[in-house]
C-alpha cells in the first residue's frame, strides 16, 4: 500500500519559483555596509575614550565587589570546614549526618549551589589542610574557591600547597595558569 504524496498539485500555467534569492547584493551595497560598520565602531571607540575615567571607576568597583564576595565565601567555607572537622573529629557526626546537612541546605536554599555532600567534605579538607599554619591561614581568603580546589586536589605535601598558594596570590594566576604551573615539571 503506498502513501499518498503530500506535495500540493501544481496549477496549469503556473510559474516555477527558484529557491535562489531574486536579487543579489551589489558590491557597492557591501562596501557601504562595511564603511557604515567601521564608522559605528569608530564612534563607539571615541565615546568610550571620552568616558574612560567613568568606565575605569565602574570596572574597579566591580573588581572590588567580586573580591569582597569571594573573600566572604571562602571565609564561610573555612568556618564550615572548621565546624564539620570539629563535629566529625569528636565523633558527634558521621558521614550520614553530613548527608543530612547537605539535604537540609538544599531544601532551605534551593537555588544555592555548592553545598553538596562532596563540597562539604572539601570544606573540611580545606580547613584541615591550612589550620595551624600561621603563615598561610590569613591568606586563604585572597584566592577564589576554585583555586583552593585545584591546589588541594593536585598537591600532596604541605610545602607544595603553601608554595602554590603564595605564588598564585603574588602573581595573580588564573585557574588555568595555576593548573599549568602545578602540572608542569619543575626544572
Amino acid at each position: 500500500m503506498t502513501k499518498p504524496s503530500r506535495k500540493k498539485p501544481v496549477k496549469a500555467g503556473a510559474k516555477k519559483v527558484s529557491a535562489l534569492p531574486r536579487r543579489t547584493r551589489s558590491a557597492a551595497t557591501s562596501r557601504a555596509e562595511i564603511v557604515s560598520t567601521a564608522r559605528k565602531q569608530s564612534t563607539i571607540l571615541e565615546t568610550e575614550t571620552k568616558f574612560a575615567e567613568v568606565l575605569a571607576l565602574i570596572e574597579a568597583a566591580r573588581r572590588r565587589a567580586y573580591q569582597a564576595v569571594n573573600t566572604e565565601l571562602v571565609d564561610l567555607y573555612w568556618q564550615l570546614g572548621a565546624y564539620l572537622s570539629q563535629k566529625i573529629d569528636s565523633a558527634e557526626w558521621g558521614a550520614g549526618v553530613v548527608d543530612e546537612l547537605a539535604a537540609t541546605l538544599a531544601r532551605r536554599y534551593p537555588g544555592m549551589r555548592g553545598y553538596t555532600r562532596r563540597n562539604l567534605f572539601r570544606m573540611r579538607q580545606f580547613f584541615e589542610a591550612y589550620r595551624g599554619q600561621k603563615k598561610v591561614s590569613p591568606l586563604v581568603t585572597q584566592l577564589p574557591w576554585t583555586h583552593h580546589l585545584i591546589i588541594l586536589s593536585q598537591t600532596r605535601r604541605r610545602e607544595e600547597r603553601e608554595f602554590y598558594l603564595l605564588a598564585a596570590i603574588k602573581d595573580r594566576w588564573t585557574k588555568r595558569e595555576l593548573e599549568r604551573q602545578i602540572q608542569s615539571p619543575s626544572s
